[in-house]
C-alpha cells in the first residue's frame, strides 16, 4: 500500500497550489511510510509515499520518470502479472533498469496507450502526465480496490489516495447533502460520490483523461455476461485452480508477508493457500477476552490447527476499542459504519 497525490495547474494562478503538495503526501505517511517523494515539472506536480514490497531500491522511488523525461508516473498498488508484460515489452525492444512493476506499469503505458489497462492483473490507481501533450491520465483497477480522488475546478485539477490528503489543498467544502442520504440509507457512501460536492472518487474499471482543461472519463472494463457451460464439478475444479493462481500471484514479495485469520470461509480458504506457497508465513487472529459473544477466535485456531499454520493471536480488549476510536475516527475519510474497522486497525 502506497500514497499518491497531485496537482495539474490548468492556469498560471493553479500553480499556486503546488506548496500545498508536502503536507498533503504526508497525511498519506502511513499508507507509505519508507520514502517520500515530490517531483515537480511544468504545469504538473506529483509526490508519492511509498511502502517498499517489489524492488526495495531506490530505482523504483516514484514519482517515477521515463528516460526521456515525457512521462511522470505516480503508482499505488501492484501489477502482479509484470514479470509477463515486461518479457512481451521486451520482445518488442524496450528494455528496463529496475526489476519492479512500477517501471513495467509506465513502459506498458507509453507502449499501448490506455490499452495498457487491459493487460494489468492487479490492483491498482494509477496517474501518468504527459509533459508533451500537456495530459493528465488517471486510472483505477477492475474493481476498485485501490482509492483515488479528485477535485477540478477552472483553476486546477488535484488527486489523491484519500480524502485527507485532499484538504490539504484550499478546495471548497460544501456539503454534499444527497451523500449525506446516502450514507444513512446504505451505511456508506458510494463511488462516485462524496460527503463534499467538489470531491469525487474515481469509480471503479474507469479512467480519465485531462486534457486542455478538459476532463473525460471512460470506462475500460466491465464484469462479462458469460453463461458457465461446465458441470459443478468442473465448476470446483475451476473454481480452486482460480483461487490457488490467484492466490499465488499475490504471494510476490520482497519483504515477509501475513494474512488475516478470522477464522470465516474466505479468510481461511486464502490463509491455508498462502501458507501452502510460503510455509514460514505468519497469520494473524484477532479475539476478544472481554466480549465472549463475538470471539470467533476457535475456529481460527481449529483453521490453524488444521493446516499447521504460523498463528499468532492478538487479544482486542475494551480498553483497545476505546483507545483506538479516536483514532479510527480521525483516519476515516467518510462517515463508516463497520464496527470491524477498529479492530483491525488495532491488528
Amino acid at each position: 500500500m502506497c500514497g499518491i497525490a497531485g496537482v495539474l495547474a490548468l492556469s498560471e494562478n493553479g500553480k499556486s497550489l503546488f506548496p500545498f503538495l508536502p503536507a498533503a503526501i504526508q497525511k498519506l505517511h502511513l499508507r507509505g511510510p519508507d520514502r517520500h517523494k515530490i517531483h515537480e515539472n511544468g504545469d504538473f506536480s506529483g509526490a508519492h509515499a511509498r511502502l517498499s514490497i517489489i524492488d526495495l531500491s531506490e530505482a523504483s522511488d516514484q514519482p517515477f520518470i521515463s528516460e526521456d523525461g515525457r512521462y511522470i508516473l505516480l503508482l499505488n498498488g501492484e501489477i502482479f502479472n509484470f514479470r509477463e508484460i515486461r518479457a512481451e515489452l521486451e520482445g518488442q525492444g524496450r528494455t528496463f533498469k529496475t526489476s519492479g512493476d512500477v517501471e513495467v506499469a509506465l513502459q506498458a503505458f507509453m507502449h499501448y496507450g490506455p490499452a495498457c489497462l487491459e493487460k494489468f492483473n492487479g490492483f491498482f490507481a494509477i496517474a501518468v502526465y504527459d509533459n508533451q501533450k500537456k495530459s493528465l491520465f488517471l486510472a483505477r483497477d477492475r474493481y476498485g480496490i485501490k482509492p483515488l480522488y479528485y477535485y477540478q475546478d477552472g483553476q486546477n485539477l488535484i488527486f489523491a489516495s484519500e480524502m485527507k490528503a485532499m484538504l490539504e489543498f484550499p478546495i471548497k467544502r460544501e456539503l454534499d447533502e444527497a451523500s449525506f442520504r446516502d450514507y444513512f440509507q446504505f451505511t456508506y457512501i458510494p463511488e462516485p460520490y462524496t460527503m463534499l460536492k467538489n470531491v469525487h472518487k474515481l469509480p471503479a474499471a474507469h479512467y480519465a483523461e485531462v486534457k486542455n482543461g478538459e476532463f473525460e472519463l471512460k470506462q475500460w472494463y466491465e464484469i462479462p455476461e458469460e453463461k458457465y457451460e461446465g458441470s459443478y464439478e468442473d465448476a470446483q475444479k475451476d473454481l480452486r485452480e482460480l483461487m490457488e493462481d490467484s492466490v499465488a500471484k499475490r504471494m510476490i514479495s520482497d519483504v515477509p508477508l501475513g494474512a488475516f485469520l478470522s477464522g470465516g470461509i474466505d479468510s481461511s480458504i486464502v490463509s491455508v493457500l498462502a501458507a501452502r506457497q510460503n510455509s514460514k508465513m505468519e497469520v494473524f487472529s484477532i479475539t476478544f477476552p472481554d466480549h465472549p459473544y463475538y470471539d470467533e477466535s476457535t475456529y481460527a485456531k481449529e483453521v490453524a490447527k488444521m493446516h499447521g499454520l504460523n498463528q499468532q493471536l492478538i487479544p482486542v480488549r475494551e480498553k483497545d476499542f476505546l483507545d483506538a476510536l479516536p483514532k479510527v475516527l480521525d483516519y476515516l475519510d467518510e462517515p463508516f459504519a463497520d464496527s470491524s474497522a477498529i479492530a483491525v486497525y488495532v491488528l
